[in-house]
């Protein structure tokens, strides 16, 4: 018996009997209580998480906008479950340049192209905007946008808005750092803005924003895979990052 005399083994039963609720003797014999089972149950169950932890695939961590990740990459949730079982979603209103630079994410989606030339890239999908505006406004040509509030979103040039416009006096009423609050603006206000399609689609649907112009064009921005060259995770990985984000149609 585990290679000890009985008479300790005993001893230590006993000891164990009378210091815990999870063995009691019943005709002589050491048997579980049901708190002992309760007890082995759950021991069983938390050795099993532990090996599970330790011998599980490392956890990939992807970097990318709120908009992008609640709009294009959520509706997706179950290709990636399927394709990438132990992953993360990590977001930011800034860009995902700093967070891929500093290895807080594996790879990320983002649009336009890093500035360091330690960050990768590979374009995907063309990102579509649209000129959107406030329902109360009466628009019905760029030629009247002057009159009206700018709601700008400001990761975007403004070079890029006067060019879109031909309004070369545009000016910024108010700058908003994420998509979201400049949606939401211009849901509740009296302004007008330019954003990527697949941001305000729903709204235009449910009638909550207008647009003026379905198809503004950005200077080409296109959303692409971006990782850091030295920290780069395993080819497969990007191969399946590549491969998903090339068949999203953002617009």
């Amino acid at each position: 018996m585990m290679g000890r005399d009985v008479s300790v083994i005993s001893r230590r039963l006993k000891s164990l009997a009378e210091r815990t609720p999870f063995l009691a003797k019943h005709e002589k014999q050491w048997r579980l209580t049901a708190s002992g089972r309760r007890f082995n149950d759950w021991t069983r169950r938390a050795i099993a998480e532990q090996e599970s932890l330790i011998t599980a695939r490392e956890k990939i961590v992807i970097a990318t906008t709120r908009e992008f990740s609640s709009l294009v990459m959520s509706p997706s949730i179950r290709w990636w479950n399927e394709k990438l079982p132990h992953f993360e979603i990590i977001t930011t209103d800034e860009g995902i340049e700093s967070l891929i630079l500093k290895g807080a994410a594996h790879f990320g989606f983002d649009c336009g192209t890093p500035y360091s030339p330690q960050v990768a890239f590979k374009r995907g999908p063309k990102e579509e905007f649209c000129l959107v505006y406030s329902p109360s406004l009466k628009l019905k040509k760029n030629s009247e946008l002057h009159r009206y509030p700018l709601y700008f979103y400001n990761r975007l040039d403004i070079t890029r808005f006067r060019e879109a416009t031909g309004i070369s006096d545009l000016k910024a009423q108010l700058s908003f750092n994420d998509m979201a609050s400049t949606r939401s603006a211009l849901i509740h206000g009296e302004g007008w803005s330019i954003l990527p399609t697949y941001v305000v689609a729903n709204e235009v649907k449910m009638g909550n924003l207008k647009v003026l112009l379905k198809t503004v064009e950005m200077s080409s921005l296109s959303f692409g895979l971006w990782w850091n060259r030295e920290l780069a995770p395993d080819k497969e990985s990007l191969d399946l990052a590549f491969e998903w984000l090339s068949k999203q149609k953002l617009h």
